[in-house]
This record gives C-alpha cells, sequence and structure tokens, in this order.
C-alpha cells in the first residue's frame, strides 16, 4: 500500500468481569514480532501478497497446487483482505474462493519457505519486515497490496481493554496510550535508534540500517487513529461475520482517541 498507519488507540472490548475498584498498577500486553508491535518494543500498515510462483500476476492466477500463508486462516487481518480482494473480483458470493489455498502459519516460517522456493508454501501474505526480505530474494514478487482492496491505508492491529477496566483504571489507561504516542513520535525522530532496539528486541540480523530503511519508508505512518476500520466492518457485517454494523469506529474505541481523524 502507498501509506502504513501503526500504532492505534485503545480497543474497546466487552467486559468480562467488574475486578476491584482500586486501580490497577500495571498491565500485561501480549507482544508479536515485526513492525506493527515496534512501538510495543522501544503501527496502521500495509499488507503485501508476494509469491515466488512466476505465473502469479494477479490473485486470479492462483491454482490448486498454490498455497498462501496468513497468520489465521479465515479471521486474521491478512485472510479478510484476501477475502475482500476476491469478493471485489468475483462478487460477494464468492469472497471465499481462496480460502482453500490458505494455510495458517507464523510470518517467520512463512517467509522462511518463500524465500527457499522449496517448501509447498510459495506465497504470504506478509507485515513488514517481512515482506521487505522476500521481496529481496530472486524470484519472489509482489501479487497485491492491501491497501489497493480497502483504497489506502487502514489499520492493521489495535491494543484491547474491557471497557469495564479502562472505566475503572482511568490512569493506566491513559499511561498507555500515552506511552504509545511517546514512542510514535520516538520513531519519526529517531528511527535509527528505534532501528537497532528493534532488532535487539526480536533478534533481527538484518542490520541497523536495512530496519532503518524500513522504518522510514513512506509506507509507513506511525499513529494511534484506526484508518478504515470500518472498510473491515462493513465487509465482515456482509458476510454475518459481524452480528450489528457500527455507527462509528469511534463505537469500538475508547474516547482517549476519539479527537483522532479516524475512519
Amino acid at each position: 500500500m502507498r501509506r502504513r498507519d501503526l500504532g492505534l488507540g485503545l480497543l474497546a472490548m466487552p467486559a468480562l468481569g467488574r475486578g476491584a475498584r482500586a486501580e490497577a498498577a500495571s498491565v500485561r500486553i501480549v507482544l508479536q514480532y515485526g513492525l506493527p508491535h515496534m512501538p510495543l518494543m522501544v503501527m496502521e500498515q500495509p499488507l503485501l501478497l508476494v509469491t515466488n510462483n512466476p505465473a502469479v500476476k494477479t490473485i486470479a492466477d492462483f491454482t490448486d497446487t498454490d498455497r498462501i500463508a496468513v497468520p489465521t486462516a479465515k479471521i486474521s487481518a491478512q485472510a479478510l483482505c484476501l477475502q475482500m480482494a476476491a469478493a471485489r473480483l468475483w462478487g460477494d458470493a464468492a469472497y471465499e474462493r481462496l480460502d482453500p489455498l490458505t494455510v495458517t502459519l507464523g510470518h517467520p516460517e512463512a517467509a522462511a519457505g518463500v524465500m527457499s522456493g522449496k517448501s509447498p508454501i510459495n506465497s504470504h501474505y506478509a507485515v513488514s519486515p517481512f515482506y521487505y526480505y522476500e521481496l529481496a530474494t530472486a524470484g519472489v514478487h509482489t501479487v497485491l497490496k492491501s491497501s489497493d482492496t480497502l483504497g489506502g491505508a487502514h489499520v492493521n492491529g489495535t491494543l484491547v481493554v474491557a471497557p469495564g477496566f479502562a472505566r475503572d483504571n482511568p490512569t493506566i489507561t491513559a499511561a498507555v496510550l500515552a506511552a504509545r504516542e511517546e514512542v510514535n513520535a520516538l520513531i519519526v525522530a529517531r528511527p535509527r535508534d528505534v532501528a537497532a532496539i528493534y532488532n535487539e528486541a526480536a533478534k533481527d540480523t538484518h542490520g541497523v540500517d536495512a530496519m532503518t530503511r524500513m522504518i522510514v519508508d513512506p509506507d509507513n505512518v506511525w499513529t494511534t487513529v484506526p484508518q478504515k476500520l470500518m472498510a473491515f466492518a462493513a465487509f465482515m457485517h456482509k458476510v454475518g461475520r459481524l452480528k450489528r454494523m457500527p455507527d462509528s469506529w469511534k463505537d469500538m474505541f475508547l474516547p482517549n482517541v476519539h479527537e483522532g481523524q479516524g475512519s
């Protein structure tokens, strides 16, 4: 895609229980590796579908012999983007047309398979930095950018919090968001320093210079306000995976980020 916004605000999910009234002293955040999680180590982004199959130029060229790795079949952001692209090309009723070709696989393993050229996994709907590594490999090329499907930069990952927890713990909720915004600013101001931090945390061996180039790529926009979230919601509602269509992206996010120009 042409840009990538990353970071996001705090997404409100249904509360599971009341809990104590006293504010929590700390929170535990689940972490994965990849540039979308960089602020948690020291974003929204583009997702790229890449392949080592020279016959595949568009998604229409995939056949039963191809296998497309996604983080989680059917329900991950990558799987949804692929379904949205299929619906756009073949019609809404055919949105699951490529699902039989998808395989649930982590980004590192999927990238290794595509780059080796020896794995049944010959395609990967990837996040950075993995697609940078794949595209630097001879014979690997881009099939689709998620931004082309959604019409612009879009949300990739969010922090999730129960509304009850946020209500009872306003101080720590605000602190987490403030820290996220501070790190976003640091990424913009000191990308090389952040690259070094990321490489150490992720045990990435590609070097600080390479990681810095990825961070400053114009595809990356470091923000806490979601973009194109309603496009995901509309698709999920249309295919029956979301019971009620929200009126606004603000229905899903805490008031802390409502002043931003989200969509």
